[in-house]
């Protein structure tokens, strides 16, 4: 039925008011309702109406899971590609060789996190994509000049002092891998995880693959090298929207200034500490004895590490969205995330433990056994970092640089003591591993409870 305006005393049309009789039903019979009756009812409508609508919304933790899980699935099927071409490349490889090619990268990733400030967390912060862009742009800058500052140094340790001239490599290598933290970054803030995914299938797939191509070419430490650098490659088309110019990129390095100090020092202790195990192994064991250790790290750790990093990726994408727009369900997210990690971690984890020192020897051959024993009691201290580390850069999304700083300078410390101590007692590189991997439980541990305190404390600001 339709209503019509009614006509008044003054000759102007009025509309009926809402107690007066209005259509009621499916018919179109009309009856007059008690005053105020039809209000309630409709608001009662009104709220069915918008919690039915709000059934069929999908929450955003399950957005986050399938992103994540999108990302999880390019990750390990790179990383299975070149795991199964590890096999080959360490019949191809002597361990002394590749434990060259481990401390030469060692070395260079001490430097990659500092090598773009961490500017790229703080483009995930900004409520600005101009702004975004123009941090993405200085991340790029700060990482070629790192680059060509550790190309001349090296430059001169060749000529003055005689250094392998692979040592060259560092500088390039440095910009090469802060494209992938530049490039993932950006694909992040935009909800690419489709892209992010490919990307990291193309990285890890094609680290092995090359490496082995050129390794029955010629099995030496520049074709190790060569496979390292061209795997980053990648993530070249991810900066590609950014060749424009971005104005303004002196007065946004001053605003950011005091952010890339802590968080650039914290990048860089934090990289020294991961570094620190290999360089260490070679000052005290020998580079045999480094490259035993690389391969475990390179057959478990680092994939793990990878996956963990990516599948983290949604999280802390949808975390700093939350951030900005001043969403409760932050915490949740991250809890929940870390918990999925922590399930898909647990198996390959638990079987590494329990089958590492027999299964290792058995598949790379049998002067990589002290590999399978480190790999096996290094284990559980890499499904801690597994499941926390990959959340660690929240702590800059919520300003707190200063306790990340702290921690990471322990972890620095931890990992050294491990080492040292181990040593100064006459014992293996197996027990300094074992020392180092329940360091790595500890300060994971401590970590978890940073991140939460620290998101709870933003929330509250």
């Amino acid at each position: 039925m339709k209503v019509l305006p009614q006509s008044s005393q003054d000759g102007k049309h009025r509309w009926p008011a809402l107690g007066s009789r209005l259509p009621v039903g499916r018919g179109l019979h009309t009856r007059q309702l008690p005053p105020g009756r039809t209000s309630v009812r409709l608001n009662r409508r009104s709220t069915q109406t918008q919690a039915h609508a709000a059934g069929f919304r999908p929450s955003g933790q399950g957005r986050v899971r399938k992103a994540g899980f999108t990302v999880l699935i390019g990750s390990g099927l790179g990383s299975a590609v070149s795991m199964f071409a590890t096999p080959l490349i360490t019949r191809i490889f002597e361990p002394a060789v590749y434990g060259e090619f481990a401390l030469i990268t060692g070395v260079m990733s001490v430097f990659v996190g500092v090598s773009t400030f961490r500017l790229e967390v703080q483009s995930l912060r900004a409520a600005d994509d101009a702004e975004a862009a123009g941090l993405i742009r200085l991340g790029l800058i700060a990482s070629g000049a790192w680059g060509a500052a550790l190309t001349i140094a090296t430059g001169l340790a060749v000529a003055l002092w005689g250094v392998d001239a692979y040592w060259l490599s560092t500088g390039i290598l440095v910009f090469l891998t802060s494209l992938q933290l530049l490039g993932s970054a950006v694909l992040t803030r935009a909800q690419r995880y489709g892209s992010l995914a490919a990307g990291n299938f193309v990285q890890g797939a094609s680290f092995g693959v090359v490496q082995l191509l050129l390794g029955m070419i010629s099995a030496g430490v520049g074709e190790l090298i060569a496979g390292f650098g061209a795997a980053r490659l990648c993530w070249l088309p991810a900066l590609g929207t950014f060749r424009r110019k971005v104005p303004g990129i002196g007065a946004l390095w001053r605003k950011n200034r005091r952010f890339s100090a802590l968080a650039g020092t914290s990048a860089f202790i934090n990289s020294l500490a991961t570094s620190a195990p290999v360089l260490l192994v070679s000052f005290f064991y020998g580079d045999a004895a480094v490259g035993q250790l690389a391969i475990g790290i390179r057959l478990f750790v680092a994939p793990l590490s990878i996956i963990g990093q990516a599948a983290a990726s949604a999280n802390i994408g949808e975390v700093s969205r939350m951030l900005r727009d001043g969403d409760d369900n932050s915490v949740r997210l991250v809890r929940h995330g870390m918990r999925d990690l922590l399930a898909v971690g647990l198996i390959p984890s638990g079987l590494a433990g329990i089958l590492g020192a027999w299964a290792v020897p058995l598949v790379l051959g049998r002067e990589w056994r002290e590999s399978g024993l480190l790999l096996a009691v290094l284990s559980a201290g890499a499904l801690a970092q597994f499941v926390v580390a990959p959340f660690s850069q929240l702590l800059n999304l919520t300003g707190d640089n200063r306790p990340l700083l702290i921690w990471d300078t322990g972890r620095f410390g931890a990992t050294v003591l491990s080492f040292c101590g181990a040593r100064m007692a006459g014992m293996s590189l197996v027990w300094a591993v074992g020392f180092w991997s329940f360091a790595l439980i500890v300060l994971h541990i401590v970590q978890a409870r940073m991140i939460f305190r620290a998101i709870v404390r933003y929330r509250a600001h």
